[in-house]
């Protein structure tokens, strides 16, 4: 029984020791799980914050891959403003429209500016034909746009055999 004895107080001291070694682990636990909490925090900041974002870098890739089919916007000024007498009645009226033109091809930038004239000519002609009934609405208005890029557009292909007109704007538009 000596032996089981010395058994039992060799346990004992080792549950001794033992405790204090267990609450050493939980420390360590609670420090492990402090860590790996921040960590996760971090980890969300970031996402968040889109440095770990895979749609921007999928979008990215895909850039790189295929270029833009658009290429950069040329907008040319067909300056100076437009100022013309409306069709119709006796009120004198006027328009005076502001004119840029757009288009993504660098050729067209220049032909546009050798044309000018005859742009010019085509537009002071298409405006002056306008009554100020239609040109009163969005529509009418979005319409005269239209017609405007069908006109430079005319003129550029029976000049130098190609369009590249994609959109004309009015920067200014004035009726009285």
């Amino acid at each position: 029984m000596a032996g089981a004895q010395a058994l039992d107080e060799q346990d004992a001291d080792e549950l001794e020791l033992a405790e204090p070694k267990g609450s050493k682990g939980k420390l360590i636990m609670i420090l492990m799980l402090v860590l790996i909490l921040g960590a996760g925090g971090g980890g969300a900041a970031l996402y968040f914050a889109g440095v770990f974002s895979s749609e921007d870098k999928a979008a990215a890739a895909q850039n790189e891959e295929k270029p833009d089919k658009k290429g950069k916007a040329i907008y040319v000024e067909l300056a100076p403003t437009f100022t013309v007498n409306l069709a119709g009645g006796s009120k004198g009226r006027f328009l005076q429209v502001g004119v840029q033109v757009l288009t993504r091809d660098a050729d067209v930038e220049p032909q546009i500016k050798e044309h000018l004239p005859m742009i010019r000519n085509k537009l002071v002609l298409l405006f002056s034909s306008k009554t100020s009934q239609a040109l009163g609405t969005a529509e009418g208005k979005e319409a005269l746009m239209q017609e405007a890029r069908s006109e430079i557009e005319e003129v550029l292909e029976s000049e130098t055999g190609k369009g590249g007109v994609e959109a004309v704007f009015f920067t200014s538009f004035v009726m009285q």
